[in-house]
């Protein structure tokens, strides 16, 4: 493995003279279940990295005992703030044993040159070494040369140290996926495997949709700034379901996101924004209500990670699927308003694709990259919500009304946010 660190430096002095940028080289190592079938099919990257990769298309794929596979990606990070990397590279997968294989991605923009790309992947990718019993050894490699002056002031730290897109979260989505395979199987449970399995299924759409709703790539959100003072950071964008989307609600959609500094660890802010009995402590519908958690699937081995229903006591009912997840990387909460009687039928076996939903939620990230042992200082929390706005009569047009509602959610929903995990 050291051979190919020094391989992915090697260079670096001629990169400096070329191009003021800043170059990331991140090495990590994790132990999880075995895990090269997600890396290897091509078919799989955007079902297994959704945190990473908002777009992926395969332009090519030749096999001929080991894979390569021409793609386009782009890479990003939980918030309209920060913009979306794009990458052009070539993936070669190969198996070097009967149990150890190798994934080298290889950016292809010095043989297309594109002078609006900023970003270049520089050799990267993973070694995964089977021990047995089922589990791997995966050392991953981030390389990647980068020019960061136009990172939002809030996301600097992250994003010039490497951290924002590190190696740690490639290693951290696959051993989130790895969990999800063993929450399949776990028949501890209650809930029966194949309604669990549906279950799961629908809040892994909810996550995903959450992602690429709050994602600053050009092709999936036309992000504008709220037309109000003071509301530069406070994006928003609107999306039109005419009914070929069958997974999402009929009508004009609105989104509104921002991100926000909070003088708080992230893991505490964590824990108070998943407790379904908290709820009403900042969301601005269930102020003065009761709130709790009638339903519960773990994940994985840490509780934190769970799928959820909440129910709000208000006539009628209100229930939210939730999903809650965290590691070292970064953490997220995320939640959809569902029918009951949907959610019963997932559970007894129903199709999840047939539930319409709009996801909305929280990333949290810490504020910088900490050394081994030193203490997180704040918490960079994106807030996120989907609504339906029937007032919208086209995509480009948002009522002053729309922008007077969105501006008043968002603001107050992290005032009262900052207002409780400060205490």
């Amino acid at each position: 493995m050291l051979k190919i660190g020094i391989a992915a430096v090697f260079g670096i002095g001629e990169v400096v003279k070329n191009w003021n940028c800043c170059l990331d080289y991140d090495t990590v190592f994790g132990l999880k279940l075995l895990v090269h079938d997600s890396v290897m099919r091509c078919r799989k990257v955007v079902a297994v990295y959704w945190k990473l990769t908002d777009l992926v298309r395969v332009e090519r794929c030749c096999c001929c005992g080991s894979v390569a596979v021409e793609m386009t990606a782009e890479f990003h990070v939980a918030s309209p703030l920060v913009e979306t990397r794009e990458s052009y590279f070539a993936r070669y997968c190969r198996q070097l044993g009967w149990n150890t294989w190798v994934v080298v991605d290889v950016s292809l923009e010095s043989i297309f040159p594109n002078p609006a790309v900023r970003f270049v992947r520089k050799p990267s990718g993973c070694f995964i070494q089977g021990i047995g019993n089922g589990y791997s050894k995966v050392t991953w490699i981030e390389h990647t040369e980068v020019d960061n002056a136009s990172v939002h002031y809030l996301f600097k730290p992250l994003v010039t140290s490497g951290f924002a897109f590190s190696a740690q979260r490639w290693v951290g989505t696959l051993a989130r996926q790895c969990d999800r395979v063993a929450a399949f199987m776990d028949e501890s449970v209650m809930i029966l495997r194949d309604g669990r399995k549906n279950l799961l299924m629908l809040a892994d759409r909810m996550m995903r949709s959450y992602h690429s709703s709050v994602s600053s790539s050009p092709i999936e959100n036309l992000w504008q700034p709220i037309p109000v003072d003071g509301g530069e950071d406070i994006m928003v964008t609107t999306k039109h379901n005419f009914g070929d989307d069958s997974q999402t609600p009929v009508g004009v959609y609105v989104t509104v996101a921002t991100t926000i500094w909070v003088p708080a660890q992230p893991r505490h802010v964590f824990h108070f924004l998943r407790n379904g009995d908290h709820r009403n402590m900042w969301d601005l519908l269930s102020v003065n209500l009761n709130t709790r958690e009638i339903a519960h699937v773990t994940t994985s081995r840490d509780l934190g990670n769970c799928v959820s229903i909440i129910a709000i006591d208000t006539s009628p009912l209100i229930f939210y699927m939730q999903e809650s997840q965290t590691n070292s990387t970064g953490s997220y909460v995320v939640y959809a308003p569902v029918d009951i009687l949907a959610v019963n039928s997932v559970l007894d076996g129903g199709d999840p694709d047939k539930v319409q939903m709009l996801s909305s939620g929280f990333a949290i990230l810490p504020d910088r990259p900490t050394m081994h042992g030193e203490e997180i200082g704040g918490t960079l929390l994106t807030i996120a919500f989907q609504m339906l706005d029937e007032s919208v009569s086209t995509r480009d047009y948002l009522p002053s009304s729309s922008v007077t509602t969105l501006y008043t959610i968002i603001t107050r929903t992290a005032a009262m946010i900052r207002a409780r995990v400060i205490l």
